[in-house]
Formats: C-alpha cells, sequence, structure tokens
C-alpha cells in the first residue's frame, strides 16, 4: 500500500504561499487554537454535536503531524509509540502497535502486544456427556465494568507492552481507547502507578468521539481477524478464543502495517 500524501493536507492548511517558517508558524497557532477547545465552555453556541466532533477530529488529526524543518513539509509522525486498544465482538480486547522494520525489509518487531479474552471460569451448572457438574467452563464476563477494564489494564495490558517493547525504543507510550464509559481515564491512581514504574511514561488517550476510523482496530484489524476466524467451525468459547487467537498470530506484520497506512489515509481526509 502506499503512504498517504499530504499534499492536499497541506494545502488545506495554507492556500497561500508562504514561507516553511511561516508555515510552522501556522501550523502551530492552529493547533493552539484547537487546543481551546480543552477551555471551559465547550460547545456552547454549536446548534449540534457533530460539530464539536468535527473540531475534535481535526485536533486528533493535527497532533499525528509534524513539521520537518530540514525537508521543510508536513510529514505523519512514526506513530511508533501509540497502541490502540479496543473491544469487539467476541469478548475479546486487542492491543497493537505499528510494526517496525529495518533497512534490509526484515522486522523488528510485529506490532502486536496482545489479545486478551473477557472470559472467566465458571463450574457448570448441569451434567452432560462432555463433562461433570462442577466442571469448569470458560465463559464470557458478561458485563464489562470500569473495573473490568482497569483490571485487564493493569495486569495484562501494561505487563504485554513493557515485556514486548523494544530496549532501543522511546518508553514514553500512547495508549489509545475510545469514549467507552468503562474505559478508565489517564489520571487513575493505580493505572499512573503502574504506567510510570521501570522506566516507562505511559499516558491513556481518548481517540474522537464517534470515529472508529481513528482506531486501527475497528478500521480494518478487526475485520481481517474476524475473517481469518469464520474459516475455523466453532463450537464453545473455548474453541472461540482458540480461533481468534490463531487467527491473531497468523496477521503478518506488513498487513498491520498496511492498516496504519490507511489510518493515514483517513487522517488525511479529516
Amino acid at each position: 500500500m502506499r503512504k498517504p500524501d499530504l499534499t492536499r493536507l497541506c494545502s488545506s492548511f495554507f492556500t497561500t504561499p508562504t514561507t516553511g517558517s511561516q508555515n510552522e508558524e501556522r501550523s502551530k497557532k492552529l493547533s493552539s487554537s484547537l487546543g481551546a477547545l480543552d477551555g471551559p465552555g465547550v460547545g456552547y453556541g454549536l446548534q449540534q454535536g457533530n460539530n464539536m466532533t468535527m473540531l475534535l477530529r481535526l485536533r486528533f488529526s493535527l497532533e499525528v503531524i509534524e513539521y520537518d524543518r530540514i525537508l521543510k513539509i508536513l510529514q505523519f509522525k512514526s506513530m511508533y509509540n501509540t497502541v490502540h486498544i479496543d473491544e469487539k465482538w467476541f469478548y475479546i480486547t486487542k492491543t497493537s502497535q505499528r510494526p517496525m522494520f529495518a533497512p534490509d525489509g526484515s522486522v523488528l518487531f510485529d506490532g502486536k502486544i496482545g489479545i486478551f479474552p473477557f472470559t472467566e471460569m465458571v463450574p457448570a451448572q448441569m451434567k452432560n456427556k462432555n463433562r461433570e457438574v462442577g466442571t469448569l467452563e470458560q465463559k464470557p464476563i458478561q458485563s464489562i465494568t470500569k473495573e473490568v477494564i482497569k483490571d485487564f489494564i493493569l495486569k495484562k495490558i501494561i505487563p504485554a507492552i513493557k515485556q514486548k517493547w523494544l530496549a532501543f525504543a522511546s518508553k514514553v507510550i500512547f495508549i489509545q481507547q475510545d469514549n467507552a464509559r468503562p474505559h478508565i481515564k489517564d489520571s487513575y491512581p493505580q493505572f499512573r502507578e503502574a504506567a510510570s514504574a521501570d522506566g516507562f511514561d505511559i499516558r491513556i488517550v481518548n481517540q474522537p468521539p464517534n470515529s472508529p476510523d481513528t482506531n486501527i482496530n475497528d478500521l480494518r484489524w478487526f475485520t481481517t481477524i474476524k475473517i481469518l476466524q469464520n474459516e475455523i467451525v466453532c463450537n464453545n468459547v473455548d474453541s472461540l478464543v482458540k480461533a481468534v487467537e490463531k487467527s491473531f498470530e497468523e496477521l503478518s506484520p506488513t498487513t498491520l502495517n498496511n492498516v496504519f497506512l490507511s489510518l493515514q489515509g483517513c487522517i488525511v481526509e479529516i
């Protein structure tokens, strides 16, 4: 997949001929203006909520773009330190980062942090030909609460990130999530304690509301996994989890990197 061209995006920023320094200054002013959205009274006077969503989507797009002082062009940030998390129909949360390749094309990191099922072991209530009453079975967690999300982030996602993170990579890491109510905030004390341990500085950021096209999981990643998973017959939760995990492992770093390029294309459109 070709890397998205920022020419159209640049022209939307600067409609008259300018120097490199003027471009940089205007970009800063625009970012500063959008930063005012964090102030009190946001949304006052807007007749529809989608107006605010459009502004938040624009600010999100600006935050993943930087000005190259040498080449004097706008370009996308590498996104190597952004981890996307999301939950989907098969009661599983998937965590991924952009793959990293060496100059010769070899894979330094496949971009797959982990995939974790929202399941629990519960005793069987009835006897059948396959098991006795009381046999522990894997079942979906029926209610995904803030406590469940917090437990997964603290006990599974953060440890997985730290374990798989490359030694030379920046330890300032952004976990991007959507705006679902059960999600915890960056300021949550237990998260901050775990996120700042071992020399890491992990932060939670929210993507714009109603913007699945800004998260690689919604954009294409989950769809690709579902296609692979559907090729395997699943009779129970155990077989479903195994099928999804197998699909996760089989997805190539090149495919995942193409999803990130698709994300950049969506940002250009925003």
